[in-house]
């Protein structure tokens, strides 16, 4: 047990060997809010943190949230105060203040005499992000020029894109001192979702990001489950994609298929592809079409 977290670490080979007061390192992918059990897949021994008081750092979801002085990361008790230190690439946006429960982060503090780690520092994850900044666990994604905005939706790519209250946005262009959401977002922006793939062409946002790119230089992308096979077509997010002759097929490891055919018959419906094509016209046709894990 840390800090009235329940870790179980039956799983780990080779353990270190452990007694009350040690101080440790654990890291595991699976909390069971029920039961408020980690599930460890790593357990080592640290040194002693800082003199007066325990060092502490947790990275997971926020798993209860009262107010950004009282809330779980993992089922760890968390605390900020005036001295708390927010990952800059959010800027003045503070997703804790949004009342984001699930949202990913990593707090680094010290935890008090009644077993609250108090954030030095708190950076926010956006899921099990790769070092491109990818997120592996989302399985939706879009990128494009905005065609469409309402009160509570964008449209890119043929695909409606609903945002929610714990929805992230992120404002790539350069623009500082402001708050960015959907209100600021117009018709031209180049902006890339990343979320959950509903029925038909449809993303429920996890991750709203803008870029700098209104004159749609910059390629279309779309990545989520497939539909609708009929060679040389398919549909991708609920939206129909025309290969061709031009159109580059690659698997998993971006080794290219010898042919349409191989790749046709690599894939069925609910496979995960990535479709790459030059924005401009109506009808999306894949310049390359990536087979995914």
């Amino acid at each position: 047990v840390i800090n009235g977290l329940t870790v179980d670490y039956s799983q780990v080979i080779n353990p270190p060997a452990l007694s009350n007061g040690l101080f440790v390192e654990v890291a595991g992918e699976t909390f069971n809010v029920g039961t408020g059990t980690l599930t460890a897949d790593k357990v080592e021994l640290e040194d002693d943190g800082i003199s007066g008081a325990d060092d502490g750092d947790v990275e997971g979801y926020i798993t209860r949230y009262v107010s950004p002085t009282n809330f779980d990361v993992a089922g760890v008790p968390v605390t900020t105060n005036g001295q708390t230190v927010y990952d800059p690439e959010d800027g003045a946006f503070d997703p804790i203040a949004a009342n984001n429960v699930n949202i990913k982060v990593e707090v680094e503090g010290e935890v008090n005499t009644s077993g609250v780690l108090v954030a030095r520092k708190v950076e926010f994850k956006s899921g099990d992000s790769d070092d491109d900044g990818d997120d592996d666990s989302i399985d939706g994604r879009v990128a494009a020029n905005v065609t469409a905005v309402t009160a509570s939706t964008l449209t890119l790519a043929g695909v409606t894109v609903t945002v929610t209250p714990t929805t992230r946005f992120e404002d790539q262009t350069g623009v500082v001192d402001q708050t960015f959401g959907l209100g600021d977002i117009t018709v031209g922006n180049y902006v890339e979702v990343r979320g959950t793939p509903g029925d038909g062409a449809t993303l429920t946002a996890v991750i709203v990001e803008r870029d700098d790119d209104g004159d749609g230089n910059l390629e279309g992308l779309l990545r989520g489950p497939v539909t609708l096979i009929a060679n040389p077509n398919l549909s991708v997010l609920g939206v129909p994609v025309i290969t061709g002759g031009g159109t580059q097929f690659r698997d998993s490891a971006d080794n290219a298929f010898p042919d349409a055919a191989a790749f046709f018959a690599a894939i069925s419906d609910g496979s995960e592809v990535q479709v790459q094509f030059t924005q401009g016209g109506g009808t999306i046709v894949a310049d390359e079409i990536e087979l995914e894990d």
